[in-house]
């Protein structure tokens, strides 16, 4: 029985992680550890930056890649799932897992909330 109880806790809290991600705690180290050699402050691959709000919001050369409040519609979903013109991000390594892209589903579905004090914090992990 207190097996079963710390699963059920563990699987409650991981479903509530996804369905409400946190930027600080979900989303940034995901884009750290997995956009940022592209898409950082010393390279913008397509134009796209994601070190910074302001700029990630914007988008990059082809327009917005996030809209908040749709996943669906937005150009980052569909490159971390499918890809674009034979193309799909992240171009080396291993493809995005099922929880990260969940992960980044929900968070723009949620609305994208991305603190402006995030901002300078943010640069690229090797």
């Amino acid at each position: 029985m207190r097996f079963s109880y710390w699963l059920l806790v563990f699987a409650f809290g991981s479903a509530v992680s996804a369905a409400n991600p946190e930027f600080e705690h979900d989303i940034r180290p995901l884009l750290q550890k997995r956009c940022m050699m592209c898409h950082g402050p010393s390279q913008q691959m397509g134009g796209v930056r994601f070190d910074d709000r302001e700029q990630a919001l914007k988008g990059g050369y082809s327009g917005p890649v996030i809209v908040p409040g749709n996943a669906a519609g937005s150009r980052l979903m569909q490159m971390i799932t499918s890809g674009r013109d034979g193309r799909i991000m992240p171009p080396s390594g291993p493809r995005l897992t099922a929880d990260e892209i969940t992960l980044v589903r929900a968070w723009i579905d949620s609305g994208a909330v991305w603190p402006a004090s995030a901002t300078a914090t943010m640069g690229p992990t090797r």
